[in-house]
């Protein structure tokens, strides 16, 4: 993985093709993804912080 990422830094045909834009919109998109997946793990550990309080203090 690491020799295939310093192959495309020595080739300079290989370095100019991909565009800062399309750089920019890979990593927005990574970062919505990121964004995405804590949501859902705070949805569910809020889900299952409710189920332990009902649980300890609802079934009574």
């Amino acid at each position: 993985m690491w020799t295939d990422m310093a192959k495309i830094a020595d080739d300079p045909v290989e370095a100019t093709a991909r565009s800062p834009g399309e750089r920019k919109t890979k990593r927005k998109a990574a970062k919505f993804v990121i964004i995405l997946i804590a949501g859902v793990a705070l949805a569910f550990f809020f889900l299952y912080l409710c189920i332990i309080v009902w649980a300890a203090f609802g079934s009574h």
